[in-house]
Order: structure tokens, then C-alpha cells, then sequence
């Protein structure tokens, strides 16, 4: 049993097996909370931990949010070869980080924080990424900056194995100094963000269901958060991300997509992996998702392109717009789509016209119509589900020319 000399949140721990008798390890255990030493809630059970080699540390979190002043661990099993004995080497406990009381946090250098400029007053609240001297990545968060090379922070997962200093540690993605996302798409029950001035081909994928969470355990897990940089020579900076089938992102030179590495199983932080697409660049307006088609606006905007799979399974981008290419001369500024009566695209052009696009791919039908206010601009546009069955209703708003 531990306690504290006052109530604490405990929300992970770690347990370390001897350096030799190492199989008088136990296989199970609960983790308990208590105020009083006699009403104990239980916070953690665990068992099947078999296996154990000499000194091993193995993790372990849970969700909580109550203070308790003392916390024990029942365990059973192991015993070693006589069966007489179950015990341990150390087991740690990690007070939650919203509780803590801030450590400093003392650099070396600025070099590698900002650019050089080392921590700013800007960066309170921002994230930071700590290897221990155990090989294992934490993270904290600032709580407050005394210097260019000093901060405080708190510790939020596993405690520290010691005191050693630390030689790989990594600043939050997001920041006044880094940038923040400029792009955000749902995906497979996940909130996808998306490029920042300092990387700007790189998707952020929160926890599966967990939009708030983008972090990953000391073990990763299929339903963790993610980074993915998609690498290319002719990559250029996102303009959108989508969620289609795959999901897909443009920027204007090459379309590329993240899919499941093994497509016989769902996507997820660890089965996941970039394609090439197509060559033909995207501008930067929202793509449509129409019948099972990624349509999207070429780089130059005055192109439509529809995604589609070809040959050898991968993605292709044939012109959709090439029988009415007049109507879109000078640029698509913005788009939306109706499904009722007629599935139609109605695309705004730099010029203030709105252009009415008949799309059914299933019976292979297109169609281009212009449609214009007399003495006003169309700026933009948006589909509402009309007042009578069966049919969708266009709303544009307009400025004079």
C-alpha cells in the first residue's frame, strides 16, 4: 500500500518485476483507492500477465478522476518454481497531470525550440514530447515560462524513470510559433487536422471516437492517434482533405490518399499507409463526394476532375468538365451540390455566374446551364432541403459588379 499526505488522482502506474527470481512475478492484480483505510473503490484489474523476464517493466492506465489519500494492490499468481512466494521489484504510481504541482523544465540550449529562439511566453499550454531514460515516450504540457531555455510543466501518463537528462524530446505540432491546422475532415470516427506553416503536408488523426485526444500509448493501439506526412517530390502544401472511401488529400501538384496497409483489416494507427494519385493537381476548394465519387476542382479552377480507381487499382482523375469548359473559363470560385430533383452541381465563377451541372454517373449523363443575376454577383452559395417533397432548393447571395 502508498498514500499520500493529501488526496491525489492516480491515473497510470508501472509494475517492475525482480532481477532474478524474476517468475515470482504475479500474473494478476487490483488496483484500489481509498480515503479512510476502510472503504476502498477499485480502480484497475488486470490479469494474464505471464512471461515475465528479468527486471521488466510493464504499463498500465486507466480512467479516473477522484483523489484518493491511499491506493494498494492485491496480486496473486507467479510464485516461482516453489509456488511460495509473489513479489515485485517497484511498483509506481503516477499522480494525473492536471493535479501536479509544475517541475522545471531546464534546457540545454535554445537550439531546435522555435527556431532557435528557444521557449516563448506563447508557448504556456503547449505539448511536449519526453523519451525517458527507459526508451519510453511521455508527455507534458507547459505550465509556465520563466526564460528562453526554462519552462515548468506537468507530466501527463507515466512517471519519469529517473532523473537523467533528457536527449530526445519533441515540441507540439500546434503553435503561434509552428502555426496551427489550417484543414479538418472527419474520417473512420476520427477528426483529422490537417497542414501548419511549419508542416504542411502532414495529417494529425485523433483517437478513434476521441476527437479531443490525438495522443498514442507507450504500446501503440490500433485505435490511437496518428501523424502521417505524406512524402512526394511533387507534393505541395495541403488545400483539402476529404473523406471518402480513403481519405484523400490535394494540393497543386499530386493527389495522394491513406488507406489500410492490409485491406483485410480496418484502418487504424497501425495499419495505415499513403498511396501516389494522380499528377493532376487540386485548387483549394472543398471537394464533393457524389455517389461514390471524390469530384474535385483542378489546380487553375476551371477544370472539374472526378478520382476514381483504374487500372492496377489505382486512383485516376479523368476530366469531367470537358464538354462545358466555356462555362468555367474564369474559375470556379465555390460549388455546392443538390441531389433532388436531379443530382446537379451548381458551381459559382470568378465572373458572379452560376453554373448548373447535371451529374448522374450511373446513367453516364452531364450537362452544363448558366445562370445569371441581372446588376449582381453571385459570391456564394448553399443547398437547403426545400419545403416540398422531393425537391432541394439553391440560395446564393450576391454583391453588385
Amino acid at each position: 500500500m502508498t498514500w499520500a499526505p493529501e488526496t491525489r488522482v492516480v491515473d497510470a502506474y508501472w509494475v517492475q518485476g525482480q532481477p532474478t527470481n524474476f517468475g515470482d512475478a504475479p500474473t494478476a492484480w487490483v488496483i484500489e483507492g481509498s480515503n479512510n483505510d476502510v472503504n476502498w473503490a477499485v480502480l484497475d484489474r488486470v490479469d494474464g500477465e505471464v512471461g515475465w523476464v528479468p527486471s521488466e517493466r510493464r504499463y498500465f492506465e486507466f480512467s479516473n478522476e477522484n483523489a484518493f489519500r491511499y491506493y494498494r494492490m492485491s496480486f496473486s499468481g507467479g510464485g516461482g518454481s516453489d509456488g511460495d512466494n509473489t513479489d515485485l521489484s517497484q511498483w509506481v504510481l503516477h499522480w494525473a497531470g492536471d493535479y501536479q504541482t509544475p517541475i522545471t523544465l531546464t534546457a540545454s540550449a535554445t537550439a531546435g525550440i522555435n527556431g532557435g529562439l528557444g521557449f516563448q511566453t506563447t508557448d504556456v499550454g503547449r505539448v511536449i514530447r519526453l523519451r525517458g531514460s527507459d526508451g519510453l515516450w511521455r508527455w507534458a504540457r507547459i505550465a509556465s515560462r520563466s526564460s528562453s531555455t526554462v519552462v515548468t510543466v506537468r507530466l501527463y501518463g507515466h512517471a519519469m524513470p529517473d532523473t537523467s537528462p533528457i536527449r530526445e524530446w519533441a515540441m507540439g505540432a500546434f503553435s503561434n510559433q509552428s502555426g496551427w491546422p489550417a484543414l479538418v475532415e472527419l474520417y473512420d470516427e476520427r477528426l483529422n487536422y490537417g497542414r501548419t506553416d511549419s508542416q504542411p503536408v502532414t495529417v494529425w488523426g485523433s483517437k478513434q471516437g476521441a476527437f479531443g485526444d490525438f495522443g498514442s500509448g507507450t504500446t501503440v493501439l490500433p485505435t490511437d492517434g496518428y501523424s502521417l506526412t505524406f512524402l512526394t517530390s511533387s507534393m505541395n502544401e495541403l488545400v483539402w482533405i476529404s473523406a471518402d472511401e480513403d481519405m484523400v488529400v490535394g494540393s497543386a501538384k499530386q493527389i495522394r490518399s491513406s488507406a489500410p496497409a492490409d485491406t483485410t483489416q480496418a484502418f487504424s494507427a497501425t495499419n495505415l499507409t499513403q498511396r501516389k494519385g494522380p499528377s493532376s493537381g487540386a485548387d483549394h476548394i472543398q471537394p464533393l463526394s457524389i455517389s461514390g465519387t471524390l469530384l474535385y476542382v483542378a489546380a487553375g479552377a476551371k477544370k472539374i476532375r472526378e478520382l476514381v480507381l483504374g487500372d492496377q487499382n489505382r486512383y485516376v482523375a479523368p476530366e469531367a468538365s470537358i464538354i462545358g469548359e466555356h462555362t468555367l473559363e474564369s474559375g470556379i470560385k465555390w460549388w455546392t451540390f443538390s441531389e433532388n430533383p436531379e443530382p446537379t452541381i451548381f458551381a459559382g465563377t470568378e465572373n458572379g455566374e452560376v453554373v448548373s451541372i447535371l451529374y448522374d454517373r450511373e446513367q453516364r449523363a452531364i450537362g452544363f446551364a448558366v445562370f445569371n443575376s441581372p446588376g449582381a454577383f453571385a459570391e456564394s452559395g448553399a443547398i437547403i432541403p426545400s419545403q416540398e417533397p422531393g425537391f432541394d432548393d439553391l440560395y446564393w447571395s450576391c454583391a453588385a459588379p
